[in-house]
């Protein structure tokens, strides 16, 4: 990948300041670092399952923000950091992708007015990242990148005056380096694993990419810090038993203050998200008196979009979906003509040949991905709109695509709606309950209370040694999951099996159907259920071809 500047150029560049074909130059050095050590990442994970992807998702979002920020017009460096943070946004892969999206938004903010890069501009745009990325969470989780974009921000604004870019730089790769490695201390979940935050260890790889761009140094393989490693928390969904309302809607004015109408609606309700700008805000709230949270905000601005589901019939154990995506300056392309649009339709994320078939049999518009490659807000955005409808329910299918999705929110003409299923087959569940000749609001309740009720659950091969939700596994083992949690660990695939429906409740079900991956028969598939069916003569079995990779069986119970 070539570079604006090099060698002297570069060091001159850091002594005088510089300008947006510097700060590409950087991130591209910082792609080249975090390419050469993605599989690392991804390896990284408290679930030690064959899916980790915050490398690939860190790395494709990077690219998609390089790639904007080569087509900007000029050098002005706030210019091309908006360029940056709009391809950023819309490539935005996975939790990672988004929040990394958020922190270059932070960037793009603090340069705004710089032609120019300074030391002081260095400082004020990290804490603009910082800034940014919490911003657009209501709770945000401390011990994950997040942590590691704060204290890096801090460090450097603690720090004596700087002479020039490469000392901020230096001083920020050294903060991060600390940052990452006392996540543990922060999060239990990566000390029982063993492991640091993945995301932050991302964010380490690209500063010290921006400090040797800078310094004038040849870029190349850079080691990992040695002992504990990496791993993004899955911090786009907060658990929380869901009751009242989930009211959503967008405000717009002049002169809004986000953390003023934050903190008031943060008052009248949970899982309160609210993130924009001076004139125009997104806010998302679970409250038992919507009418109260509209009031309070239409005494700040205009009310647009609004969107309230009941959620009192939802079941304690569904984890509620953040809403995000203020996207300011934004320009989406007008449509092209298009016949009328119908009143609803589904979008859903699907991987395996099976899978994506019975998904399309069922009406939906595939967006291609899963687990090991999460698509991005774009693809998501491109099915939506090719979708035609004036509804869009979006089956993200997984927990790491559901910020993604939420982005499609504003850029969309269709009212998106965007359900937290977490996994290929709960979003089946989900699909079921739709029905064309339901009103929106309605298919909207049903496909939520659908989704509730059903447990789901997996088995796959763990890739190393761990400890999760206090379950102690080795790698080779069989892994069983039963509703996002690791609840076994076996030596035989059959037992993990069993493990994982006798912790999902057979008890209280009719049905299990195992969804069976791409490695396994059909006659395989059907001697595996037949001995299930001899432990649990309660349940009756069913067996459908799934196709998907590196997950032998998915399963529901219903």
């Amino acid at each position: 990948m070539e570079n604006a500047l090099s060698g002297q150029e570069t060091a001159d560049a850091a002594r005088s300041g510089c300008d947006g074909r510097s700060l590409i130059g950087a991130l591209e050095y910082g792609y080249q670092l975090l390419a050469a050590n993605k599989e690392e990442i991804n390896r990284l994970n408290v679930f030690p399952v064959p899916d980790g992807d915050t490398g690939t998702n860190m790395l494709l979002t990077l690219e998609a923000a390089l790639q904007a920020g080569r087509q900007a017009e000029s050098a002005h460096a706030g210019e091309v950091a908006q360029a940056i943070y709009r391809g950023a946004l819309m490539g935005a892969r996975g939790n990672s992708g988004v929040i990394f999206s958020q922190c270059l938004r932070g960037v793009a903010e603090a340069l705004a007015d710089s032609a120019e890069i300074t030391a002081a501009t260095v400082v004020r745009a990290l804490r603009g990242a910082s800034d940014s990325a919490y911003a657009a969470l209501q709770e945000p989780q401390e011990g994950t990148m997040l942590t590691v974009a704060r204290e890096t921000a801090e460090a450097c604004e603690a720090a004596p005056a700087a002479d020039t870019v490469a000392d901020v730089l230096s001083s920020a790769v050294a903060a991060a380096e600390r940052s990452v490695a006392r996540t543990p201390q922060l999060l239990d979940v990566l000390r029982d694993a063993g492991v640091v935050d993945a995301g932050g260890q991302a964010l380490w790889l690209l500063a010290e990419g921006a400090r040797r761009y800078v310094a004038g140094e040849a870029v190349e393989h850079v080691e990992l810090p040695t002992g504990e490693r990496a791993l993004l928390p899955e911090i786009a969904a907060v658990t929380e038993t869901l009751y009242g309302y989930c009211t959503g809607f967008l405000v717009s004015g002049g002169g809004l203050d986000v953390m003023e109408l934050r903190d008031a609606v943060a008052e009248r309700g949970t899982s309160v998200v609210v993130v924009g700008d001076e004139d125009l805000l997104r806010v998302h709230v679970h409250t038992h008196e919507p009418g109260d949270v509209l009031g309070l905000a239409r005494a700040t601005g205009n009310l647009h979009r609004i969107e309230i589901f009941n959620m009192d019939d939802q079941h304690e154990r569904m984890q509620s979906a953040l809403a995000d995506g203020d996207l300011p300056g934004i320009e989406v392309a007008a449509p092209v003509e298009a016949p009328e649009p119908v009143e609803q339709c589904v979008v859903a994320v699907a991987d395996g040949e099976g899978l994506r078939e019975i998904y399309e049999q069922m009406g939906a518009t595939i967006v291609s991905g899963g687990p090991t490659m999460n698509p991005s807000t774009q693809e998501i955005y491109a099915a939506v709109e090719a979708a035609n409808a004036r509804h869009v329910f979006v089956l993200p299918n997984d927990k790491n695509v559901i910020l993604a999705a939420q982005q499609t929110q504003d850029l969309a003409e269709s009212e998106v709606h965007v359900l937290p299923t977490y996994s290929m087959v709960h979003g089946i569940a989900a699909l079921f309950a739709y029905q064309a000749d339901l009103a929106p609001a309605d298919n909207g309740e049903a496909m939520q209370a659908a989704a509730a009720s059903t447990q789901y659950g997996a088995i796959t091969l763990a890739t190393r040694n761990a400890t999760v939700d206090g379950v102690s596994v080795a790698q080779g083992q069989w892994l069983a999951l039963a509703n996002e949690r690791v609840c076994a660990a076996e030596d035989s695939e059959s037992a993990a099996l069993a493990a994982a429906i006798a912790q999902m409740g057979p008890e209280s079900a009719e049905l299990a159907t195992l969804y069976h991956g791409e490695d396994v028969s059909q006659d395989e598939a059907g001697a595996m259920a037949k001995r299930m069916q001899e432990q649990l003569p309660g349940l009756d079995f069913e067996v459908i071809y799934g196709g998907q990779p590196h997950y032998p069986y998915l399963l529901t119970l219903e």
